[in-house]
């Protein structure tokens, strides 16, 4: 264990920690919202602007990538997922997350690996490079997605 996650986990102690497979719910349930929100605005811009442009498209995608995870776990310390699965994000303290670590946060998403981290650790890459955690919002509210039947 690296020197960085014994002080996180020395902070960590009590937290009440989301599962993998919740942690699973949230991406993908983020990941197909996004996409239709990237997908909604990109059709808009084609309306304005026709021709096919890689790096327009390109540019709506990373802006509303910024914003979709940036702005709500800045603001409201979830995404809309989170909201559904009544978890969000805190700090190794359980503090709400300030600028820099929600931008270190949604910047860490674009690392290639990042969603198959959850499989060789408990916590993402993106959860180490921000220091911040995904905890249960409320322990006795969590939805419990092993009683679904999907």
């Amino acid at each position: 264990m690296a020197k960085e996650e014994i002080i996180i986990d020395k902070y960590m102690v009590g937290f009440d920690y989301v599962p993998l497979n919740i942690r699973m719910y949230n991406f993908l349930i983020d990941i197909i919202l996004w996409g239709m929100i990237a997908g909604t605005v990109e059709a808009l811009f084609k309306l304005i602007i026709p021709e096919n442009n890689d790096i327009l498209s390109f540019i709506i995608y990373l802006i509303t990538f910024l914003g979709y995870y940036g702005f709500t776990e800045y603001k409201y310390q979830k995404t809309l997922a989170k909201f559904i699965t009544k978890t969000k994000v805190v700090t190794h303290n359980e503090l709400k997350p300030n600028k820099i670590e929600i931008l270190i946060r949604t910047l860490s998403r674009l690392i290639p690996i990042d969603p198959i981290s959850f499989y060789v650790s408990t916590f993402g890459i993106h959860d180490r490079l921000s220091k911040t955690r995904v905890i249960k919002d409320n322990p006795n509210s969590v939805i419990d997605f092993d009683d679904l039947p999907f």
